[in-house]
């Protein structure tokens, strides 16, 4: 069994084992004919820079990179042209094998009473704007940010992310289009999951479609829900009943076909918490702070949610690095 801290040198060793195998770069790169010779800018070179996702120009980072290896510097041109032969499935591959395999195949992962933390969240993110992305991914209006008077157009995708919390590793990533619904993306996760992982929820996500995906799946949740979101939340919030109620929930009728469709459950029991913040307060508006959760099969609701109430902010410190040229 591998120790924890020899994991971050397995990662190291795994990614470059793969970068440099030749199985790998033929799957990953969009023509038979391309990253063939040796040339300045090989395939696992472009991958790397990439990766490392400098803020510097780019133009600077290449003239550091081949400073540091003794060669000819290469052209923001010649960059542009190389990174647009490989394709995206190389980073899902790369996340797959040599971060999310390595770290978990041992068994030997921080879990909070048994359970894999998984924090799962959406944000919309600027795209490229060509035509052809606007056409695949749609479009979002820019105003004059003072009277909100619409001056264009960009293109603009939503960006979710499935993060393990206690592990800092993303599980899963997906990117669906200017007007795709976070819950819908957050569904597409679930094949990467468990049965004993438990998923951490904001209150967008506190719906009957999303809840009876989670239970059909037999998975768990801890998620925050708005004072409209179901009337239990409603009266807790006013401070009416005890604290944790055990509630049947049936879909509302607008949702009640789509469930029904799906062939998800009709009745979901849950039960519904009422979260004292240390202050006294019983709702906060800030999104790290959370007052009246839900959750199924676990007593300990409260306790996670005061312990991890700023899970919100840890997929975004992957995402707030993250930027599509």
């Amino acid at each position: 069994m591998m120790k924890p801290s020899q994991k971050p040198q397995q990662v190291v060793n795994t990614t470059k084992k793969l970068l440099n195998d030749e199985e790998f770069k033929s799957h990953h790169r969009t023509s038979p004919k391309v990253f063939l010779r040796v040339r300045k800018l090989t395939f696992g070179l472009v991958m790397l820079l990439i990766l490392q996702k400098t803020m510097k120009s780019l133009q600077l980072r290449l003239n550091e990179v081949f400073g540091q290896i003794d060669h000819d510097l290469a052209t923001n041109s010649a960059f542009t042209q190389a990174r647009s032969h490989l394709k995206h499935t190389a980073f899902i591959e790369l996340n797959q094998k040599a971060i999310v395999a390595e770290s978990y195949q041992d068994g030997t992962y921080q879990r909070y009473q048994g359970f894999r933390l998984l924090a799962i969240d959406g944000s919309k993110i600027r795209l490229p704007d060509s035509l052809e992305i606007q056409e695949v991914f749609g479009t979002i209006n820019t105003t004059n940010g003072k009277d909100n008077q619409i001056i264009g157009k960009h293109a603009h995708g939503l960006a979710s992310v499935c993060y393990d919390v206690l592990n800092r590793i993303v599980r899963d990533s997906q990117l669906g289009g200017a007007c795709a619904y976070e819950v819908d993306l957050a569904v597409k996760h679930l094949p990467a999951t468990q049965t004993h992982d438990l998923f951490l929820l904001d209150r967008g996500y506190a719906s009957d479609l999303r809840l009876a995906t989670c239970v059909q799946h037999q998975r768990h949740f801890v998620v925050r829900c708005s004072a409209g979101a179901f009337k239990t939340a409603r009266q807790l919030l006013e401070g009416w009943g005890a604290d944790s109620q055990k509630v049947d929930l049936t879909p509302t009728f607008r949702q009640r076909l789509a469930v029904l469709a799906l062939g998800l459950p009709s009745v979901l029991t849950v039960r519904f918490v009422r979260v004292r913040l240390p202050n006294g307060e019983l709702e906060r508006t800030s999104k790290n702070l959370f007052s009246e959760v839900c959750h199924r099969r676990t007593g300990q609701a409260g306790a996670i949610w005061r312990r991890f109430r700023g899970f919100g902010v840890l997929p975004w410190l992957v995402v707030g690095r993250f930027s599509v040229e």
